[in-house]
């Protein structure tokens, strides 16, 4: 496996940072992940999604979290790597996954990829989407990633190419009550000027059938790339 952890908190821009969270996902996946992320790469713990990367075989270069969901001898586990170890207090104003996205993006990297943000909690993954905003609004490429999705926060819309397409479906949703005149163009169902609001599904499941499709709207949309 290539070596591409970062040996000590300076910054480093144009890095791509992991952020492992607690959810779902898999030390294959995570692996998987970093070796196809374009170097160099930092990976972070958050929470338990710092035993995660253990079990994957790895050490990350700082672990982040309350650590409220690890037993006494996973915290042991934690303590035993000479990594940094930034302890949180349960009580505050912020999920462990906020606290190390606000980390990351002070640290200005090119692109942050966030695994462990998916899975039961749906809470947690709601809020975790909504989280992604903070990073478009910064100017830095971030996305939530699991087995099935790529998922991105987007102001004024973006382009996707099908040969770097993650999935067969790509749906558009508002970031909010609404999102207003969307345009599509290249997929299977072209979008002209539509107001979308959050409690119809129009606009998911569709299809990119161009080389490159294109994505317009005014303020912010979530864009879900999907594949069963």
């Amino acid at each position: 496996m290539r070596e591409k952890t970062m040996k000590n908190d300076a910054k480093r821009d144009g890095d791509t940072w992991i952020l492992v969270a607690g959810g779902t996902v898999s030390p294959a996946f995570i692996r998987r992940v970093f070796d196809e992320a374009e170097p160099p790469v930092i990976l972070i713990g958050v929470d338990r999604g710092t035993i995660k990367i253990l079990d994957a075989g790895m050490i990350p270069s700082r672990a982040i979290g309350d650590f409220d969901s690890v037993s006494e001898e996973e915290w042991e586990r934690i303590r035993s790597m000479k990594i940094h170890v930034e302890k949180l207090i349960p009580e505050k104003d912020d999920t462990d996954t906020e606290h190390a996205l606000r980390y990351a993006l002070n640290e200005r990297p090119r692109r942050i990829l966030c695994l462990g943000c998916t899975g039961t909690r749906l809470d947690q993954t709601i809020s975790s989407i909504g989280l992604l905003k903070q990073a478009t609004d910064a100017g830095i490429e971030a996305y939530i990633l699991d087995e099935h999705n790529r998922v991105r926060v987007v102001r004024g819309g973006c382009k996707l190419r099908k040969k770097e397409a993650f999935g067969t479906y790509v749906s558009v949703l508002p970031y909010g009550e609404r999102v207003e005149h969307l345009y599509m163009k290249g997929f299977k169902y072209p979008a002209e000027d539509l107001t979308v609001e959050f409690n119809v599904s129009l606009t998911v499941s569709n299809e990119l059938t161009a080389k490159e499709g294109e994505i317009r709207c005014e303020g912010y949309a979530i864009v879900i790339e999907s594949r069963d």
